[in-house]
C-alpha cells in the first residue's frame, strides 16, 4: 500500500532496526494480524458526509506498542480510513464518508492496513500489510407510500416509492424490482404480490368482503434500503 503513512512506518522501522544492532542474538518473536474488519452500514437521507464505526479485532503476540492504519475503499478508489493504536482506539474508530453523487451508494471495502508494532522488550517489531478485509454498505433512503379503494369486493391497491438521491439534492422516483404488496393475517403479515415498480408506481387488486389491513415495502439492495408503507385499512 503505497502511502504516506507507508513511508513513515518504514522510516520508523529503519531507526528501530539501527537500534536493534545492538540487541541481543535471539530476541523474542512478535507478531500482530488483524483478524476482522467489520463497519456499520450508512442510510442516505440528505446531502451530507456520515461516520460509521470501524470494528477491528486483532491477535498478537510479544507486541508492547502498536499501530494499525485501515483503508476504506470503493472501487479501487480511496473513500475513507480508520486508525487503531494501543494508545487510543484498540477495537472501534469512526471513519467519514462523504458520497458526492449516486455512483457512491453500494458496497465500500475495509482493508487492506498497515500495521507498526514493537516488542514488549528487545528491539524486535512488525512492520508489513494486514490483506485482511471487512465491507459495509452504503444506501439511500427510501420513502413508500399506500392508498386503497374499494368497489364493492374489491380492493385497489395503489403503491409509490421514492428514494434519495444525491444527484437531484433530494427524493426522486424509485422503480426497485421487488417490491410486496402485504395482508395482516393474525399478528403476521402475509405477501399478497411480489411485483416491479414502473415509473416509481406499481398496483393490485385483490377481491375480499372483509376489511383488512394492508401495507407496501419494499427489499433492502446493495445501493438502497428497504421500507415499509404506512398501514392502510379498506
Amino acid at each position: 500500500m503505497k502511502s504516506l503513512m507507508r513511508i513513515l512506518l518504514s522510516a520508523l522501522a529503519s531507526l528501530v532496526l539501527v537500534a536493534g544492532a545492538v540487541a541481543p542474538a535471539h530476541a523474542a518473536p512478535v507478531s500482530f494480524d488483524v483478524t476482522k474488519l467489520t463497519a456499520k452500514d450508512i442510510v442516505v437521507k440528505s446531502w451530507n458526509c456520515y461516520n460509521t464505526t470501524v470494528t477491528m479485532s486483532h491477535k498478537k503476540s510479544g507486541v508492547g506498542r502498536w499501530n494499525v492504519w485501515t483503508d476504506i475503499t470503493k472501487s479501487g478508489a480511496l473513500e475513507g480510513s480508520a486508525s487503531f493504536s494501543s494508545s487510543g482506539n484498540k477495537k472501534t474508530a469512526k471513519s467519514l464518508i462523504c458520497p458526492t453523487d449516486n455512483s457512491d451508494y453500494g458496497t465500500y471495502r475495509i482493508g487492506p492496513s498497515s500495521i507498526w508494532a514493537n516488542a514488549s522488550s528487545g528491539y524486535n517489531y512488525v512492520n508489513r500489510d494486514d490483506f485482511t478485509k471487512g465491507s459495509f454498505n452504503v444506501r439511500a433512503h427510501v420513502k413508500s407510500g399506500l392508498t386503497a379503494k374499494r368497489s364493492g369486493s374489491k380492493v385497489t391497491l395503489t403503491a409509490t416509492a421514492k428514494r434519495y438521491s444525491i444527484d437531484k439534492w433530494g427524493y426522486a422516483t424509485y422503480s426497485p424490482k421487488k417490491a410486496k404488496f402485504q395482508v395482516k393475517s393474525g399478528s403476521s403479515w402475509k405477501t399478497l404480490k411480489t411485483v416491479t415498480l414502473k415509473k416509481g408506481k406499481a398496483t393490485y387488486t385483490t377481491k375480499t368482503s372483509k376489511k383488512k389491513s394492508y401495507r407496501f415495502v419494499t427489499v433492502k439492495t446493495s445501493t438502497s434500503a428497504a421500507s415499509t408503507s404506512k398501514t392502510v385499512k379498506k
